[in-house]
């Protein structure tokens, strides 16, 4: 009985055209067609870490490509499908490209709050910061906060209301006050543009 060569990538590439995938998905496999390869060459190795972060490597680049789930799911399959620990090898890749699209997800929820967009202006230099961000990841209130207290000092900011959630204000206070803008209640001065 004569042994069987391991599939080719590039079989996997004529495999997954029969899907109709999108453009995103041919450059996707594009992009991971060398990872791929060098998988192919593991083939006879038995599974370790760096066979797993392998696979976790060419999840994170399908998301970066921008992949579809369907082709995350199955990008492995002609790569892997004999291999005993095929299941471990996908759900490395799966993983990695859902944990990259989460973080994409929440870098883009977290641009929507930043500078101009989270800051109204009131009257005699004050505005107003919405501040209800939606992390809790200190390294990334931090990051927006100094983003926001900068805008503010670049537009002469001299007193500023917060309102919204704790963790984000507390960033957001640190920072103004590195920049010299005070914080507090609405001056009794202030009126509110919708409350005019």
């Amino acid at each position: 009985m004569s042994e069987r060569a391991p599939p080719s990538p590039r079989a996997g590439h004529a495999a997954h055209g029969a899907l109709g995938l999108t453009e995103a998905d041919a450059r996707a496999l594009s992009a991971t067609a060398s990872l791929r390869e060098r998988l192919v060459g593991l083939a006879e190795a038995p599974l370790d870490n760096d066979t797993l972060l392998l696979s976790s490597t060419i999840g994170r680049v399908l998301a970066q490509a921008g992949a579809s789930p369907t082709l995350a799911a199955t990008v492995l399959d002609p790569v892997v499908a004999r291999w005993p620990a095929a299941g471990a090898l996908r759900a490395a890749a799966f993983e990695a490209f859902a944990a990259t699209r989460a973080e994409e997800a929440s870098r883009e929820a977290i641009a929507a709050w930043r500078y101009p967009r989270c800051v109204v202006p009131l009257e005699d230099g004050a505005f107003g910061v919405c501040v209800s961000v939606p992390t809790d990841d200190p390294e990334q209130l931090a990051d927006w906060a100094d983003h926001v207290a900068a805008g503010l000092a670049r537009a002469g900011a001299r007193h500023v209301v917060l309102s919204g959630e704790a963790p984000a204000a507390r960033a957001l206070l640190d920072a103004l006050a590195l920049v010299g803008v005070p914080t507090g209640p609405r001056p009794l001065h202030l009126r509110l543009p919708w409350g005019r």
